[in-house]
């Protein structure tokens, strides 16, 4: 999990800095017209960074099983003179 975080240093500190804007903006609008606005802005920071979060893990989950499947050696059918019915 290190590497993945030194791989994509870049994308998580655009999404603190999303959230922390969306949270400044919550924040800011608490208490004017624009407070649907603020709540908004953060949930769907916060629901986006769930479901990408949630697709990333099921990928590398993927990922990994084609990887150990791919690893394994093919199962060899048996010769023809040895299967039944011929």
């Amino acid at each position: 999990m290190t590497d993945w975080f030194k791989n994509n240093a870049s994308i998580v500190w655009s999404w603190a800095a999303l959230i922390a804007a969306s949270a400044i903006v919550f924040a800011i609008s608490r208490g004017t017209q624009f407070a649907q606005f603020g709540i908004g802005l953060l949930t769907a920071a916060l629901a986006l960074l769930v479901a990408m979060a949630l697709f990333e893990v099921i990928w590398q989950a993927a990922m990994r099983r084609l990887a150990s499947a791919e690893d394994k050696p093919a199962a060899e059918s048996p010769p023809k003179h040895r299967r039944r019915g011929q």
